[in-house]
């Protein structure tokens, strides 16, 4: 059994939920209140030294950061998803590695800035903010829409973690009202994931509104 506890809007945690699901395993999700203090307990503080989310528990064990929670399932459970070849599983940490520190980044400066800052007390987005995002998602999403056009999938011919990382990251993109119209084989992409069936799954399990 494994345990992920995370906010359900965001994509460090969507992303952890998509990779669980996509596995079939049995897991739980749990829905963490940072207004109630839940970040801030003791025993959270064991999970993450810095309170912070998402979280996964398994085997009496505890484990942080997104991308080292998507890797690990897949590894347990020994999925196809991660490939144990070196170059194959290179080709897909790099695309971890390229969402987390940059295309995806840009996505979630974004979601933050339209739906985030002001419920924490932050005011009006920051245009500052928004425009310099915008800038390097629009410098990155034609290197994103020529490497789709070439393979179905981010790390080539099948479908890997990468994929459901990336998948978490352009959500929160179009959330924000990034449009991919412009980019054919990046729509085509994102709409494959989106109506896979493990992605609504894992909204319901989450508690995702509308799911």
């Amino acid at each position: 059994m494994y345990r992920i506890r995370g906010f359900n809007f965001a994509a460090n945690t969507t992303k952890t939920a998509y990779v669980a699901q996509a596995l079939g395993v049995d897991y739980d999700y749990v829905e963490m209140i940072a207004a109630k203090g839940e970040l801030k307990t003791p025993e959270h503080f064991k999970r993450h030294p810095l309170g912070k989310v998402p979280t996964l528990e398994h085997d009496d064990k505890a484990i942080f950061e997104s991308n080292t929670i998507c890797k690990y399932m897949a590894q347990v459970e020994s999925s196809e998803l991660l490939p144990t070849s070196a170059y194959e599983g290179a080709l897909v940490d790099q695309w971890l590695n390229f969402f987390t520190n940059h295309l995806g980044r840009w996505f979630t400066v974004c979601f933050f800035e339209k739906h985030i800052r002001a419920l924490v007390g932050g005011g009006d987005p920051n245009e500052a903010n928004l425009e310099e995002a915008n800038g390097f998602i629009l410098q990155m999403l034609p290197a994103i829409e020529k490497h789709l056009q070439a393979h179905p999938y981010f790390a080539g011919e099948n479908l890997s973690v990468a994929d459901y990382v990336a998948f978490a990251y352009f959500e929160a993109g179009e959330q924000s009202d990034i449009s991919f119209a412009d980019y054919p084989a990046v729509e085509k992409w994102y709409r494959g994931m989106q109506a896979r069936e493990e992605i609504a799954l894992a909204k319901k399990k989450m508690g995702v509104a509308g799911a």
